[in-house]
Order: structure tokens, then C-alpha cells, then sequence
């Protein structure tokens, strides 16, 4: 392929400069570009132009089409990965208050035999919650480990908390 620069235009035309691209066929494509030209009514030249200018306008389509669909994407699996981690802290956070009520009557001897005054199931439920968070840092991957990791629970751990609290 060749290419040379053209004269340019002149200042009575308001048609873009052009720059001549010289590239080979073989017979038969040639007769077969001069027949759709001639059918079209263009030139070979105007016929190739417009191919190539549909060519490449169709090669950068679909990679700006495939670059907003992975932005779009990623970030429907950064909020469904935060979602779940939010919801897996939920979930052990429960499991963890669920075992230390069930713990509870062997560490006090036993099932109460009335039932307890308000105060008291709150300060056990308080009791609880702390006894979670406790259970949640350990579950957590060590900062050596994976410090990625690490950090993404917490901000989900967090984020958890305060929603429990409201």
C-alpha cells in the first residue's frame, strides 16, 4: 500500500482534503467494484471510500459498545460482591448471637426459672452483639494474608452495623 499526499483543496470548495491511498485487486474484484460503482452511480474511488469509512466506523463500534457494557458490568458486580458481603456478615453475625444464648444456660447454671426483667434481656442482647463483633474480627482474614481481603470486610462489617443499629 502507498499512500501520497494530495495538492489539497482549493479555497471554492468546501470538500475535505483528500490523501491519495493506492492498494491492488485482483481482476476480478476490480470488474466487480466497477460494476457496483457504475450501478450505484459513483465512482470506484467514491465506492472504496465510503467501504472503508463503513469499515472502520464499524471496528471502532463495537469495541466503545464493549467498553460501556464492562464498565456497566463491573460495576453491577461490585454492588451484588458488596451486597453478599454485607449479607455474609449479617448472616454470621446471627449465628454468633444464636450461639451465645444457646451457651448461655451452661454458663449460668441452667435455664432461668422466671422470666427476666427488661433490663436484663437488653443488657444480654448488648452482651451478644458484642460477643458477634468479637466472633466477626476473628473470622476475618489476617492483614498478612490477603490485605485486600481484609479490608473490604471491614468496610462491609461496618456498613452492616450501622444499618443493624437503625
Amino acid at each position: 500500500m502507498v499512500c501520497h499526499e494530495d495538492d489539497g483543496m482549493t479555497k471554492k470548495t468546501k470538500e475535505p482534503t483528500l490523501v491519495r491511498f493506492s492498494f491492488a485487486l485482483s481482476p476480478e474484484d476490480k470488474v466487480k467494484v466497477e460494476k457496483y460503482a457504475l450501478a450505484l452511480g459513483v465512482t470506484p474511488s467514491e465506492l472504496a471510500r465510503e467501504a472503508i469509512k463503513e469499515l472502520i466506523f464499524n471496528l471502532e463500534k463495537p469495541t466503545e459498545e464493549l467498553r460501556i457494557e464492562e464498565t456497566e458490568l463491573s460495576y453491577r458486580m461490585k454492588k451484588m460482591e458488596d451486597r453478599m458481603a454485607a449479607l455474609l456478615a449479617k448472616l454470621t453475625r446471627a449465628a454468633a448471637q444464636s450461639l451465645y444464648f444457646s451457651t448461655l444456660p451452661y454458663l449460668y447454671g441452667g435455664l432461668p426459672k422466671e422470666p427476666l426483667p427488661e433490663g436484663a434481656m437488653k443488657t444480654l442482647w448488648f452482651q451478644s452483639r458484642q460477643f458477634a463483633g468479637e466472633w466477626l474480627k476473628k473470622a476475618q482474614p489476617s492483614a498478612l494474608d490477603e490485605p485486600e481481603a481484609a479490608g473490604e470486610s471491614e468496610e462491609s462489617d461496618t456498613g452492616s452495623e450501622d444499618r443493624d443499629k437503625s
